[in-house]
């Protein structure tokens, strides 16, 4: 009966585990589209979101092949869409490299910001120096949350920016100096992609799955060998 007891206690700690355990779900892009002349490249630069699933997402960038930001006279370097129009908050942005474009840090409200060839974005940070190495970064990395309306999710980033004619709609642009000519520009991502495995938020449910089988089987062994089952 102890280890009857013992299994059921199991089973209902990870179900109370399960009811509040929430795995990160990750998505990728690659910023392959050129409106600079700044190519030939097969990717300018990656870009991963991580949702925490509790409304914060984590934005990190790193650019390929000695690309580096750029602040050639947009009014962002890294510009995206949300949708909801909420006012964001940016958290763990290095303020001293980066700017939260046409916003008192670190908040920001939905804005018109330009960026010739990708048309307007939303929300967006600006290059405000070159840290104090003196060499343009390549990487940028905060994270966001919503201050009003809806809690962020991934799926929050899927609005396309509004492009005049002649711009190409993108959901996110970046401003570089290109590596490979030295000219610079915008470079823009068209779309995300899922990653792949336990990153994509199957790590921790297919844990409790396999737990949940586990003692399922030990109760019911329990439970035969006390006559308490068939």
């Amino acid at each position: 009966m102890k280890k009857l007891l013992l299994a059921t206690t199991m089973l209902g700690a990870f179900a109370g585990f399960a009811s509040v355990a929430r795995a990160d779900i990750v998505e990728q892009g690659s910023f392959t589209s050129d409106h600079c002349g700044c190519g030939p490249q097969a990717s300018f630069g990656t870009i991963t979101l991580t949702d925490h699933e509790n409304g914060f997402i984590d934005v990190n960038i790193s650019l390929l092949n000695n690309n580096t930001f750029s602040n050639a006279g947009f009014d962002v370097s890294f510009g995206f869409n949300l949708t909801g129009n909420q006012t964001i908050q940016y958290t763990n942005l290095n303020t001293i490299t980066w700017d939260v474009a046409g916003a008192l840090d670190p908040n920001q409200v939905k804005g018109s910001l330009a960026m010739d060839g990708l048309g307007n974005f939303e929300y967006g940070v600006d290059l405000t120096s070159a840290g104090s190495s003196g060499t343009p970064p390549s990487t940028l990395s905060f994270t966001l949350h919503s201050i009003t309306g809806a809690a962020l999710t991934l799926a929050s980033f899927n609005e396309l920016s509004t492009t005049p004619p002649g711009d190409s709609p993108s959901f996110m642009g970046i401003d570089i100096f290109s590596g490979t000519n030295g000219k610079t520009g915008a470079i823009d991502l068209t779309s995300f992609h899922p990653v792949p495995g336990p990153l994509a938020g199957a790590g921790i449910p297919g844990l409790l799955a396999a737990c949940f089988t586990m003692v399922g089987i030990a109760r019911r062994r329990i439970g035969r060998r006390l006559g308490l089952t068939a």
